[in-house]
């Protein structure tokens, strides 16, 4: 869903988490699709990607956790920022990529394309150069649920985590809820 409205996005987050005590919550936004009433929203200054993704989730967690008070364990909301969609995943491994949407003809373009940025988790630079809008130059009949899915599948959650460090950062903190 584009345009998240943080009053919107608030009145899922509360009463779920109103309803269950023990219940914990996380998310996984997309910073471009978020409106600027959103906490933390936008961010300013020469900044990572994975710091501006902490402000706003830092801006998220303190939002949700004041409107419960002492009432509240903080630890049981957990937000996920993802700063440029959730399509530069699979830019940790382009030929994996390739081979996951059955499109090898494309490796060379879809290495081009990550060499281009210090991780895939930056792959951006403007609206018109999203990794979905240059995924879709690239391959007009790619299908994000489907395709996604497919190149998730063969890239590997490991190979994506290792490179994705963002991702791999909110990962680490659901694993840590079923160890406690």
């Amino acid at each position: 869903m584009q345009n998240r409205d943080y009053k919107r996005v608030k009145n899922d987050i509360i009463p779920f988490l109103k309803q269950d005590v023990n219940a914990y919550c996380t998310t996984m936004f997309d910073y471009y699709g978020l409106l600027r009433n959103f906490r933390g929203v936008p961010v300013e200054g020469n900044l990572t990607t994975i710091e501006k993704a902490d402000i706003v989730e830092q801006a998220l967690h303190k939002d949700i956790i004041s409107y419960f008070g002492d009432k509240f364990f903080p630890n049981h909301f957990r937000p996920y920022i993802q700063m440029h969609e959730h399509e530069t995943l699979p830019f940790s491994d382009p030929h994996a990529f390739t081979i996951g949407i059955y499109r090898q003809d494309l490796a060379k373009n879809f290495e081009y394309i990550r060499k281009a940025f210090p991780t895939s988790e930056d792959i951006n630079d403007e609206s018109n150069t999203m990794p979905s809008k240059r995924i879709k130059k690239l391959c007009k009949n790619y299908n994000k649920p489907l395709n996604g899915t497919l190149a998730a599948i063969v890239i590997g959650i490991e190979t994506i985590r290792e490179e994705c460090k963002h991702f791999n950062q909110w990962v680490k903190k659901l694993e840590a809820l079923c160890i406690t």
